[in-house]
């Protein structure tokens, strides 16, 4: 399987997964010639352009550019397998056809050991009946500018793990401030609150906490630029549940 990846900052996540999957990574796409071959080179990677129209030899392509491209490339490849880095679209749902199914978008939060934890403990009651959800996403990246971005770009994460672990929610209100918003969503007759900040110190925090009948459950993760991701002992009313869970060396 010949892999094509459009991306050098976000795309170099993914090369190590396909070549662990057996996959040959045969072409990188990047904006600037000379940062493209020098990632090119460092990764392995044969090919090295600033032209995506070298991927048609490749059986999958990896879109891990700036989101406000993604559209464009998903309509480009729409004969192709594709793995496309989320949000698809900057400007609301995407109107592309689909590709037969054979287009995929990486959601990841929901594979972590500690979100798997806290579904089951939900799942089998341990908070009891779900009375609300918290939601506390801090971002401050160079390359996460607005709220909007921030909200698409990361916040994102968590919210696609609600989604499995409490259910489809809707978006029921809002307000923004100076250094950051607030969503209110709702799945069901539960009330989901999303707080978002860029404010702090460099890197992503997430906590979430389920109020239910029978205690709080809570699983929080962080990010610093030059460390691993690292996740906290999941609790329940300050009783760790897990080890936590730290990830690979900083992915970026």
């Amino acid at each position: 399987m010949r892999v094509g990846i459009i991306g050098t900052g976000w795309g170099r996540v993914h090369i190590g997964t396909f070549r662990e999957a057996g996959a040959e990574i045969v072409a990188l796409v990047g904006r600037d010639a000379d940062s493209v071959r020098r990632i090119a080179d460092d990764e392995g990677i044969p090919r090295a352009t600033t032209d995506p129209d070298t991927l048609d030899d490749c059986d999958v392509v990896v879109i891990a550019s700036p989101t406000p491209t993604h559209l464009d490339y998903l309509a480009r490849y729409a004969d192709r397998a594709v793995l496309c880095e989320k949000p698809l679209s900057a400007g609301g749902p995407p109107t592309v056809d689909a590709g037969a199914g054979r287009h995929f978008v990486n959601y990841a939060f929901a594979f972590l050991e500690s979100a798997g934890a806290s579904a089951r403990a939900l799942a089998e009651g341990a908070a009891g009946a779900l009375e609300s959800v918290t939601v506390d996403v801090r971002v401050v990246l160079p390359n996460v500018t607005t709220l909007s971005g921030a909200l698409f770009e990361v916040a994102t994460h968590p919210l696609s793990y609600l989604d499995h672990a409490v259910g489809p929610m809707d978006a029921v209100g809002g307000s923004v401030g100076d250094g950051g918003a607030v969503v209110a969503l709702r799945a069901g007759d539960t009330p989901v609150q999303l707080n978002l900040t860029r404010e702090g110190e460099p890197g992503i925090g997430y906590s979430l906490a389920f109020r239910g009948a029978a205690g709080t459950l809570c699983l929080a993760g962080r990010y610093v630029p030059g460390q691993p991701w690292r996740f906290e002992p999941v609790s329940l009313d300050g009783r760790a549940l897990t080890d936590g869970e730290s990830g690979p060396p900083d992915p970026w």
